[in-house]
């Protein structure tokens, strides 16, 4: 049986990086005495498989990964077990059963909405309501993206859902491409808002959480997006 559990990261554990997040969550399994199934071979591991690793320094109340159990008790039983054995800053949310013919986690991610709030005293030195409205309503934002290899220049606009202000006037959700073909990070929407005002953004500035993960259920035409907790039942 396949099971999704959804977990939040937050507090000083974000700044643990995602192999270190893997081997908690490894050994938190084996002391919760969850019946989770192994592999073959010479090598044994435990089957699990996380949705969409977390950067370095950020929050997140959407996290998911899947692992597959022999036996099953109730939702509430097991999410019991595992957040007896949580530390501060990791707390199971939910868990769901997959339907045999779910994807993975990983395979399965598809977007992600992000809260972006500013530290204190680094917020922008402008109206930055009003002008992000102008910002979203653009036909195209064009950006240069580097990675240790290469510089490419594209038009980031298809891959932003969503671009909004909350409603205490303060901070900003953005909803962006999160699949492994077309994955946006929220601080270089950031940075594209920040360089259309000439003002240079500074990396300390920004606190960032991702809210949720999400799956299409559509298709690119007609966006279909849900979480991916929702894909999974009760038990």
């Amino acid at each position: 049986m396949k099971l999704r559990v959804k977990f939040s990261k937050y507090g000083a554990l974000r700044f643990i990086g995602h192999l270190d997040v893997m081997r908690f969550f490894q050994k938190a399994i084996r002391r919760a005495g969850i019946d989770i199934a192994y592999s073959s071979g010479f090598s044994p591991h435990q089957i699990m498989s996380f949705a969409q690793p977390l950067g370095i320094g950020l929050e997140s109340n959407g996290e998911y990964m899947d692992i597959e159990v022999n036996s099953i008790t109730t939702e509430a039983d097991m999410m019991q077990q595992l957040n007896a054995q949580m530390v501060e800053g990791i707390e199971v949310l939910e868990i769901k059963l997959l339907p045999e013919t779910a994807g993975n986690a990983m395979a399965s991610v598809s977007a992600a909405t992000y809260t972006i709030r500013f530290r204190e005293g680094y917020e922008p030195g402008y109206d930055y309501v009003s002008k992000l409205a102008d910002f979203y309503a653009q036909d195209e934002i064009v950006v240069t993206k580097q990675t240790k290899r290469s510089e490419s220049t594209f038009d980031m606009k298809p891959s932003i859902y969503d671009c909004h202000m909350l409603e205490n006037g303060k901070d900003i959700s953005i909803t962006v491409d999160c699949s492994s073909a077309g994955n946006i990070k929220p601080s270089l929407v950031m940075k594209a808002f920040y360089e259309q005002n000439d003002v240079e953004l500074n990396e300390l500035a920004l606190l960032v959480t991702r809210e949720e993960t999400y799956t299409n259920l559509g298709n690119e035409e007609n966006r279909k997006l849900v979480p991916l907790g929702q894909v999974g039942d009760d038990f």
